[in-house]
């Protein structure tokens, strides 16, 4: 255990006070971005024991001038064949072709949102590379969510939670060729709960009551109260319809939109004081989430990029916005899907 917090303590020493000007500086060469690597529990040491995928036994370590991390593990059981293994075998960073220093100055760009063309530049890789290792980053992030929030409720007794639906691959002024995402009405389907900030999204081909309610009831906690627009697929949804549908709405209020309305005071049931009833907090969402997303025309790239805009919103929130917490929490969240 205490060896555990040691590698912690000195891994998060490699980010400490790390910044976009000064990344290049620290990690200067291959030997760096290996140690920060291991320090995270993504590479392993050469005193890390790895057994045979034969015979089951610990294995030994030999230099190599083979391997990208300089030494291999080996197995020399006179009960078989000499077995010979890749440290990198079954991590994270197996089977890569660029440089480790190079993948982590990607991941820096990754969280500074830059554009593929500016990561090309700076880190000195083709546009492929960085569409690849991107995509790989999102997968992270993906595995995440589905983890942590996949199967969390929002909302409660006592709080108010704001659910909304949007299309994101709408034309601008019906202008233009219909995409992929827009001729299969794709829908994105979500909320947020005001008092604690917890969100949940999801992709829907269907915005129904069938498709609607399962899901509110599946995110949503029993006993929350719930804003919405005027759509007549929440018509009812606190009262005999919902509680048919098993749901468990305290109180729903709405605004009407068609009729200009985007927000107005009302005496609350429960703490009996003016409360605002709105959807602003998560049409807001949809604002920043549509900003993220410049490419839409595949159901898997918006699934993935919806699950990194919720690991900045949710996995992040709360922590100061630097490279050294977001890439530490990153680094981190890598080693608890790919143990060594």
């Amino acid at each position: 255990m205490a060896d555990d917090i040691d590698k912690e303590q000195l891994a998060l020493s490699f980010l400490k006070g790390l910044t976009v000007f000064n990344v290049k500086e620290r990690i200067e060469n291959e030997e760096n971005a290996i140690a920060l690597f291991q320090s995270f529990g993504i590479l392993p040491f050469r005193d890390t024991i790895r057994n045979c995928y034969v015979c089951d036994q610990p294995m030994k370590t030999y230099k190599s001038a083979m391997c990208r991390l300089g030494w291999a593990y080996v197995c020399t059981n006179s009960v078989h064949k000499k077995v010979q293994e890749s440290p990198m075998v079954n991590t994270w960073l197996e089977g890569i072709h660029i440089r480790f220093e190079q993948v982590f100055f990607l991941l820096v760009c990754f969280f500074r949102k830059m554009e593929v063309l500016h990561a090309t530049y700076e880190v000195e890789v083709s546009n492929n590379t960085v569409v690849d290792w991107y995509s790989m980053f999102r997968e992270v992030c993906d595995l995440v969510v589905t983890k942590h929030f996949d199967n969390v409720q929002i909302g409660g007794p006592y709080l108010h939670v704001e659910i909304d639906e949007t299309h994101l691959t709408r034309r601008k002024y019906n202008r233009g060729r219909q995409s992929v995402m827009e001729r299969a009405k794709y829908f994105t389907f979500g909320g947020v709960c005001i008092e604690t900030g917890e969100r949940f999204y999801v992709l829907i081909q269907k915005c129904d009551r069938n498709t609607i309610w399962p899901l509110i009831k599946k995110h949503i906690a029993p006993g929350t109260s719930l804003h919405t627009d005027g759509a007549t697929i929440y018509e009812d949804i606190d009262g005999e319809k919902g509680e048919k549908f098993g749901l468990d709405i305290w109180n729903h209020d709405f605004v009407n939109h068609s009729a200009g309305e985007y927000s107005r005071l009302e005496m609350s049931p429960n703490s009996k004081k003016l409360k605002t009833v709105t959807t602003n907090h998560v049409e807001n969402q949809w604002k920043h989430m549509k900003k993220d997303m410049t490419f839409r025309n595949d159901p898997d790239l918006l699934l993935s990029h919806m699950a990194k805009h919720q690991y900045f919103k949710q996995r992040l929130e709360g922590k100061p916005a630097t490279l050294e917490n977001w890439l530490g929490s990153f680094l981190f969240d890598v080693r608890q899907f790919w143990k060594l």
